[in-house]
Parts: structure tokens; sequence; C-alpha cells
């Protein structure tokens, strides 16, 4: 596979942490409760009526504050989260306060390779009749969503050629015989295009329909060996017709992923 780096778009943002690249999920979230939640900890924020203390909000309390960005002692329970701001814990605190205790989560290690001989991009119609099809054939196959909960895989980016997906807060480097896109499709807003083009896929201009498509034959193959598309919304007008999209696109996958290396 080959491409330039693009970042698709998710439900989360890349940053630093003790130098280390992490995902945090950014939806609302400030810094220290973004933090806290990719640890595997409670956000800990008080309810209605309850006083405050960790994440109180108002930054009357030092329990929070991080090294942000070279500088010392940041409350983040109120700071904006933004792409590739870089932490560190305990630092011009006085001493190890209590989200710097709580984020020891965040010091482990960089995960292996998640490998897998069928990857599906996907957990939509398409995606799931694709993964059921491909179990029938005998291919193990392994389903990323970015509709999952937390602490499940899911898409990320393409980075140099390659997928990657968020898991436990890292991002983690995807090596798969076979790749199915059943992002599902639409006018080129859905990451499918953009996975797509960013693994080497060749895209037309379908003038008819006024916007940019894959180029796929019958199969769902596109231009690069191994990577096969679902759900086109082109070909695709219903629940049934995306089913069956994605049942014709396993095979098609299970036959390539059978072939002799």
């Amino acid at each position: 596979m080959s491409g330039a780096e693009v970042q698709i778009r998710a439900e989360g943002i890349s940053i630093f942490f003790n130098g280390r690249e992490i995902l945090l999920e950014s939806s609302g979230r400030f810094a220290g409760a973004a933090l806290l939640a990719a640890s595997g900890k409670s956000e800990n924020l008080p309810g209605p009526g309850a006083p405050p203390y960790l994440f109180c909000g108002n930054g009357a309390c030092r329990d929070c504050n991080l090294h942000v960005d070279g500088i010392d002692d940041i409350a983040s329970c109120g700071l904006p989260l933004t792409p590739w701001m870089s932490f560190r814990p305990g630092e011009g605190a006085g001493e190890e306060n209590a989200l710097s205790r709580n984020l020891r989560g965040l010091e482990r290690g960089a995960k292996d390779p998640l490998s897998c001989v069928l990857l599906i991009v996907g957990a939509g119609l398409a995606g799931s009749a694709a993964f059921e099809a491909a179990r029938s054939l005998g291919i193990e196959a392994v389903v990323l969503d970015a509709r999952s909960d937390g602490g499940s895989p899911r898409p990320v980016s393409v980075r140099e050629g390659r997928l990657a997906v968020a898991e436990d807060g890292f991002v983690r480097e995807v090596r798969a015989g076979v790749v199915i896109l059943a992002t599902g499709g639409g006018r080129g807003r859905e990451p499918q295009l953009a996975m797509a083009k960013a693994l080497g896929c060749r895209t037309t201009y379908d003038r008819a329909l006024r916007y940019e498509r894959l180029e796929l034959d019958g199969d769902g193959r596109t231009t690069v060996a191994g990577i096969f598309a679902a759900g086109d919304a082109a070909r695709v007008g219903s629940e049934s017709e995306a089913i069956e999209s994605g049942r014709r696109v396993a095979r098609a996958a299970a036959a390539h992923a059978k072939r002799p290396s």
C-alpha cells in the first residue's frame, strides 16, 4: 500500500503525554477529563449541587494541574483540548496531585501492531453482512467501527499508506492481508473515499451523480490489490442491496485471501 499521510475524521484528537502520542476522545471534554478517561478512570465530575473537587471546573484547587506545552502548573479542568498539545504530570504543582496519580495508566508501553487476515472497516449493514459471509467461508475477520464503545479498536487514520486504529488511548498500526472498506457511501462526505485514496486507490468523477467515487469492479475490487469497498452509494439503493453488497464483496475478498502468497 502506498499514499500520503492523511488524517481520517474520527471522534478523537492526537496529543502527547510524556512524549508519547495518544489519541484522546474530544467530544466536549476538557483536557483533564479526556486524559482521565483515556487512562481508564471515571471522569470524577461533581453532580448537581455537589461541592467542587477534582475537575471542579473553576480552577480553585490544584488537583488537576499539569505541565502543558512547556508551561508549569496549568489547571486542566477547564482547559480546551486541541490537537498536538503536550502534557506531563506533576510538574510545578508542588507534589504529585490527584490527577497525576490517576494518569499512571497512560504510562503503558506501545502496543504491538494489530494483525489479521481480513479487516472490515465499518459495522453497518454492509460491514456486518461482510463479516458473517467471511466467517461462513472460514475467513478470520476483524471489524473496526467508529461507533464502537470505548476500549474497542476504532478507525483513526491512514499513516504512510497504512491503517491505524485507536485502542485504549493509543494509536496502533494495523497489518491486514485483505481490507474491506464498508463505512457507507454518499457524495464524498464519508471516510471511505478518503481512506481509499490515502491507501492509493484510484477515484473518478461521476458526472451523472456529480461527485467523486471509487473505481470499483462489480465485486468491489479497488485498483489496489487486496483492498475492497462495500456499500458504495451509487450501487446501493436499499438495505437489502447494502447487505448483498457486503456479502458479494466478502466472497471476492475471501477468494483473494485464500490465494497462495
